[in-house]
C-alpha cells in the first residue's frame, strides 16, 4: 500500500473512535442504552420526590405521632432511622416500600 492510502485508513480508524467519544462527552449526545439509564435514574428521583411527602403525611396521621417522632429523633444511626420508618410502613405504597422513599422520609422526619 502506498503511504497516502495507509494514512487515510489510519485516519478513518482514529475518527471512528474519536468522533463518538467527542459527541458523547463534548456535546452531550448519548447512546440509546445511556439515555435509558439516565431516564430510569430521573424517574426514580421523581418517584422519591413525589412520595416522600406522602410518607411524612402517613407518619403524622398516626395517633401516636409525637411519641414516635421523639423516638425517631432519639435514634443516632441513619440506618436505624430508616429501619424504623420501614417497620412503621409509612412509606408503604400498595404492597411495596421503595427504598429511596424510605431513606428520604426518614431524613425529612428527622428534620421535623
Amino acid at each position: 500500500m502506498n503511504d497516502r492510502l495507509n494514512g487515510f485508513l489510519w485516519g478513518l480508524v482514529v475518527a471512528g473512535v474519536a468522533v463518538p467519544i467527542a459527541l458523547s462527552k463534548g456535546f452531550g449526545w448519548y447512546s440509546d442504552g445511556q439515555a435509558q439509564t439516565f431516564a430510569r435514574q430521573e424517574a426514580q428521583v421523581a418517584v422519591v420526590k413525589m412520595l416522600t411527602p406522602v410518607c411524612v403525611a402517613n407518619f403524622q396521621r398516626g395517633a401516636d405521632a409525637p411519641a414516635k417522632l421523639a423516638a425517631l429523633k432519639g435514634i443516632d444511626s441513619v440506618w436505624k432511622r430508616e429501619t424504623f420508618v420501614r417497620e412503621g410502613e409509612w412509606a408503604l405504597i400498595g404492597k411495596d416500600q421503595e427504598r429511596g422513599v424510605i431513606d428520604a422520609c426518614a431524613a425529612e422526619l428527622y428534620k421535623l
